[in-house]
C-alpha cells in the first residue's frame, strides 16, 4: 500500500498517531471528530468516496465499525449527546440520508432525490442541504418535516446561537447568496 492511499492521523505535535484507508478508494469527502459511541472518548468519522462510513477510535485508530452504503458518502453529522442520541447521520451523492446508531447499525434511511451536500444535527432531527438548492428538515424517525428552496446549490450550513438562547442556521449557496433563518 502506498502512502497516498492512506489517511494519517497526526497529533498536535505533528507526529503520526495512526493511519487507515477505505476498502476501495483513497478519497474522503469529509472527516469529523465526535463521541459516536457514547464512551466519552472521541472517534474519527470518515465519509468515503467509495460508499463507506468509517469510524475509528481517535486515540489509536482501532476500527470500531464500517458501514457500506453502496453510494458515495458526501457528508456526515454526529449525533452527540446522551444515549440513544449517539451515532450519526450520513448523506450520499444519490440523495439518501442514512441514520446509523452508535454501533453502525442502520436505523432508517430516507430519499431526498438530490446529492446531499451538507448535513447538521438540530434538536432530535437533522437539516440537509442539497445540490438542487433545497434544505430539508428531517425528524428523528427519518420523516421529512419541511422543505425550503434556496434557489441554488447549497454549499455550507452552520448552526448559530446567541447569548440569549436563540438558535438559527446560516446557509451559503453557489450563487454567492447567504441565508439566515430561525430553527
Amino acid at each position: 500500500m502506498t502512502e497516498w492511499t492512506q489517511w494519517h492521523c497526526i497529533d498536535a505535535t505533528g507526529h503520526g498517531r495512526w493511519q487507515t484507508r477505505s476498502i476501495l478508494s483513497p478519497g474522503a469527502n469529509q472527516v469529523k471528530v465526535a463521541d459516536i459511541d457514547g464512551d466519552g472518548a472521541l472517534e474519527v468519522v470518515i465519509a468515503a468516496i467509495d460508499g463507506h462510513v468509517i469510524v475509528r477510535r481517535g486515540i489509536d485508530g482501532e476500527s470500531l465499525w464500517d458501514f457500506y452504503a453502496g453510494d458515495e458518502i458526501t457528508c456526515v453529522a454526529p449525533a452527540s449527546g446522551a444515549a440513544p442520541a449517539n451515532g450519526l447521520a450520513a448523506g450520499s451523492y444519490n440523495g439518501y440520508l442514512y441514520r446509523l446508531d452508535r454501533a453502525g447499525v442502520l436505523q432508517w434511511y430516507t430519499y431526498l432525490e438530490e446529492e446531499i451536500r451538507c448535513l447538521t444535527r438540530i434538536g432530535a432531527g437533522w437539516i440537509a442541504g442539497t445540490a438542487a438548492g433545497l434544505v430539508f428538515s428531517i425528524d428523528e424517525h427519518g420523516e421529512i418535516v419541511d422543505i425550503l428552496n434556496l434557489g441554488a446549490p447549497v454549499c455550507r450550513m452552520v448552526l448559530v446561537g446567541s447569548s440569549d438562547g436563540e438558535r438559527g442556521m446560516v446557509a451559503a449557496v453557489e450563487n454567492g447568496q447567504i441565508f439566515a433563518f430561525a430553527v
